[in-house]
């Protein structure tokens, strides 16, 4: 029997994506892993022609760092399914492995049946043998396509730059966050600590790790309550101060709540995904570059400040880094 899968759709995908089994993504298009995430051992199968890489729709950076972890990496010209399989479960549905299909309304089915799960198992079978695989110079070659900088391009939101550029409202309805890809706990322990304050902690929440410092907690609900957050995905140097912007998240979600787990403060966000008042993928690299350059050419006493213990950065930093950085 299946079970429908609508709003939960996204949550239900990231759950299944963490499961430990080796699993397989078909997708035509994947240009965010931001909520499926493939580790080594997993199988992709994409579309991944050169129309498709030059016009975003597909990223080959996305795939060649994928290739590099480990990932089996196959291109299929025909796509148009979309399936997350593994050995225990699959999902069919409607949605790509984007960051605009998170922002639309998507559908699908959650299946568990052995026999339903054997059919599903066979037709990515076929679908793996229709296809190519890919090697390392094959994703190298797709890297180095020029890709439509006019493509995809979403009229009534601004990019992050475009916001910055012009000083735009839509940067004071959002909560700006920092963080960098390490963490000290695991989904276990936050939600083993929530429980016990008879918090729920459902499938596909997600967390940040901040220093336990004086007043950090009321700080950061004061500045992330009743607001979505965007993250910026950053490297810090051996001082703990950030010292590159490499990413922003391309998925915006509402805050939860923050507790202290084991020493560490937690801000738990999700696991619903929000629509984001910002384009978050369009012009992604360029602000990223403009925002390092920028720190090069501030104080440290400022590099300290936005390196902060709640995990959030300032509008009037951001817009101070975007000048600097110009």
């Amino acid at each position: 029997m299946a079970k429908f899968l609508g709003r939960n759709l996204w949550p239900t995908l990231e759950e299944l994506s963490l499961r430990p089994e080796p699993k397989t993504v078909v997708a035509p298009y994947y240009s965010s892993d931001a909520v499926v995430r493939c580790v080594a051992g997993d199988v992709i199968i994409v579309d991944a022609e050169k129309a498709t890489i030059r016009g975003r729709q597909t990223s080959a950076d996305l795939l060649l760092s994928a290739y590099d972890r480990g990932v089996i990496v196959y291109s299929h010209r025909s796509l148009h399914a979309k399936i997350l399989l593994t050995a225990c479960a699959a999902i069919v549905s409607s949605a790509n492995i984007s960051a605009s299909s998170t922002q639309i309304c998507e559908a699908g089915a959650l299946f568990e049946n052995a026999d339903v799960l054997r059919k599903i198992s066979l037709y990515v079978d076929q679908l793996k043998n229709e296809a190519t695989r890919l090697s390392r110079s094959d994703l190298e070659g797709l890297a180095a396509i020029p890709v439509d900088r006019s493509s995809h391009r979403t009229a009534s939101k601004p990019s992050l730059l475009e916001a910055l550029a012009d000083d735009l409202s839509v940067l004071n309805e959002v909560t700006f966050g920092i963080a960098d890809d390490g963490a000290i706990l695991n989904t276990s322990q936050v939600r083993a600590a929530a429980q016990s304050k008879g918090w729920h902690y459902p499938p596909g929440a997600t967390w940040f790790e901040s220093v336990d410092e004086p007043n950090v907690l009321s700080n950061i609900r004061r500045k992330c309550k009743g607001r979505i957050l965007l993250t910026f995905r950053v490297s810090y140097d051996e001082q703990g101060i950030v010292r590159k912007f490499r990413k922003l998240d391309p998925a915006a979600r509402p805050y939860s709540y923050v507790l202290r787990v084991d020493g560490v403060v937690v801000s738990v966000f999700g696991p619903r995904l929000v629509s984001s008042p910002i384009d978050l993928v369009r012009d992604g690299k360029q602000t990223m570059n403009l925002l390092t350059l920028g720190l090069g050419r501030v104080s440290r006493g400022f590099r300290r400040r936005i390196s902060n213990a709640e995990g959030v950065i300032a509008v009037e930093d951001l817009r101070e880094l975007y000048q600097r950085g110009r």
